[in-house]
């Protein structure tokens, strides 16, 4: 191999970003300190890596570091305005962190970007019902359901929201059909700060 080929194939593999792909693999791995390292490094490379500043948010995110995860949405939203994803995680960790207000308005951008999206949907329901208005919930896992017959999280959110109205047939069959699906479901909505 002469010096030009050589040069031509590390240039190559600086492209692929290997910080980035050896982190998203740690990542599936489950070793999230050193995917976060190599997510760090990876942004010290290239700054305006939108996709990195996800990757992270999600981490942190599972890992119920708020605060952490917010910032580097805000960053990749940023750098890259045009995922409907990032806007509808970015919507569920302020709905977490009850900033409702901004919560609404990231879902309703996610939902002018893709309509109908079940998570999105989802996502603007448990808004809804952290702000206590249980009808506009209920819409919202409706349709999330009516898209995604077996999304847990809205079988859940809605078994709430019925309970808030009092129709405890209703709230009885969602938290059973949620608990089929997922028996850790309940879990997830302390985290999110809905007992």
């Amino acid at each position: 191999m002469d010096k030009d080929q050589r040069l031509a194939g590390c240039s190559a593999v600086l492209q692929a970003n290997p910080f980035a792909n050896r982190g998203e693999a740690f990542r599936r791995k489950g070793d999230a300190e050193r995917a976060l390292a190599d997510f760090a490094k990876s942004l010290e490379l290239v700054p305006d890596n939108d996709r990195d500043f996800d990757a992270r948010a999600n981490m942190y995110f599972d890992a119920h570091d708020y605060a952490l995860a917010l910032a580097d949405y805000d960053r990749a939203i940023k750098t890259n305005a045009s995922y409907a994803g990032v806007f509808n995680a970015r919507c569920m960790t302020h709905a977490i962190l009850r900033q409702l207000q901004e919560a609404l308005t990231d879902r309703e951008q996610s939902l002018r970007m893709r309509p109908h999206d079940p998570y999105t949907l989802d996502s603007r329901a448990l808004t809804y019902l952290k702000l206590g208005d249980a009808d506009a919930a209920i819409a919202d896992y409706d349709a999330a359901l009516n898209a995604k017959p077996a999304l847990d999280s809205a079988l859940f959110g809605r078994r709430l929201a019925k309970r808030k109205q009092v129709d405890v047939d209703g709230a009885e069959r969602d938290i059973a059909a949620a608990k089929a699906i997922n028996a850790g479901v309940a879990d997830a909505f302390v985290q999110y700060g809905v007992p």
